[in-house]
């Protein structure tokens, strides 16, 4: 073979995109595509209205540093700009953590079940990914990971709120994990989903100790416009961290990445307080009718604090199936690391009430409690 002899044990990532095809030659005509966690609400009017403006200045390289969205960034949660960092989308960001910071014989160490790009990019790299287990109902462990912190842990990752789980880290589990860090060590935490998150018992926010230049542990908070900002499709991702940190990313980041459409987009996005509200409702509003329809039927779900919920099956291929039957596109968790259960993204009151149809209609494929 040609291609690098490691790469023959690589993990591939597939995405959730629906099936268009299969639909279209069921003859199925509306679709619910709630497999991606994806922004239901599509994007914001704010960001559009930045892409046509915009749009006449694309012969020009964007700005590698994304200078205006940085500063924007830095001035919303009151930080320097050289403790931010933007990329094109969380992908290239841990792409650039591992480049930077990771020698052949460090590892890195990941929830499981979670979002499977940590180990795909580590495969691709050669580098060694581990997992620790969540608790049987998907809780962290911290006494786990510090059992699986080894010398050669260089890199341990928290997802807050998980994907698929949508489950949390506690402030006391927060507090206990930074403990037991080593100073050569940095802890990634990813909050992609975390505006979605309403619970009263998660940490507070870590920024503040990530930006501390004198604090004596690294920490890295990632975070996305791919979910609440409905941006996905524009790839733009940003980070916290400490200066010095922030300068190993730099020393590896690629020219031109991130595009000017996106990061005008970006910036636009932040501005948009009234339908980043719109969307977090609707994700409220959809937990609420899941909470309510599942108990009543007694299904075995993790109620979580993203903008998706996480169910057990019992014949992972018959649920789907059954889903796109009627047009909706759920993403099946086999990937993540859990064979029986499927993740569905909250739709607007339309797309829930298909969901809700299909399930009673195949209550006998869902695991109840």
């Amino acid at each position: 073979m040609l291609y690098r002899k490691h790469l023959a044990q690589a993990f591939t990532y597939k995405s959730g995109r629906p099936p268009e095809d299969l639909l279209k030659a069921k003859g199925i005509k509306k679709v619910y595509p709630l497999a991606s966690n994806e922004n239901y609400l599509g994007p914001s009017p704010k960001a559009l209205e930045a892409i046509n403006k915009a749009k006449n200045e694309i012969h020009i390289y964007p700005d590698t540093l994304c200078s205006e969205l940085r500063e924007k960034i830095a001035k919303l949660y009151h930080v320097n700009v050289d403790n931010t960092l933007i990329g094109a989308g969380s992908s290239e960001l841990i792409s650039m953590l591992y480049t930077a910071f990771l020698e052949p014989d460090e590892r890195v160490l990941k929830p499981n079940p979670s979002f499977m790009l940590y180990k795909v990019l580590a495969s691709f790299m050669n580098l060694q990914c581990e997992d620790f287990q969540l608790n049987p109902d998907f809780s962290y462990n911290i006494d786990t990971i510090i059992e699986k912190n080894t010398p050669e842990t260089k890199i341990i990752i928290v997802v807050s709120p998980n994907n698929p789980t949508g489950t949390i880290i506690t402030q006391q589990q927060m507090d206990k994990l930074i403990s037991s860090l080593r100073k050569d060590q940095i802890l990634v935490v990813d909050e992609a989903y975390i505006e979605f998150n309403d619970a009263e018992n998660s940490y507070d926010d870590l920024i503040k100790k990530a930006v501390d230049d004198n604090y004596e542990k690294n920490i890295i908070v990632l975070r996305t416009f791919s979910k609440v900002y409905a941006l996905a499709g524009l790839r733009l991702g940003y980070l916290f961290a400490k200066k010095q940190i922030v300068e190993g990313f730099l020393k590896v980041l690629k020219p031109f990445t991130v595009t000017s459409l996106a990061e005008k987009a970006g910036v636009a996005s932040l501005d948009d307080t009234l339908f980043v509200n719109k969307s977090i409702q609707l994700v409220k509003d959809g937990r609420k009718k899941f909470y309510s329809e599942f108990d009543r039927l007694n299904l075995d779900y993790t109620k979580g604090y993203g903008n998706f919920i996480f169910i057990k099956t019992l014949d992972i291929n018959k649920v789907s199936e059954a889903f796109l039957e009627k047009g909706v596109v759920v993403r099946p968790c086999a990937q993540f690391g859990y064979e029986q259960a499927v993740r569905i993204t909250y739709g607007d009151a339309e797309a829930n009430d298909q969901v809700v149809k299909v399930i009673k209609e195949n209550l006998d494929l869902f695991k109840r409690k």
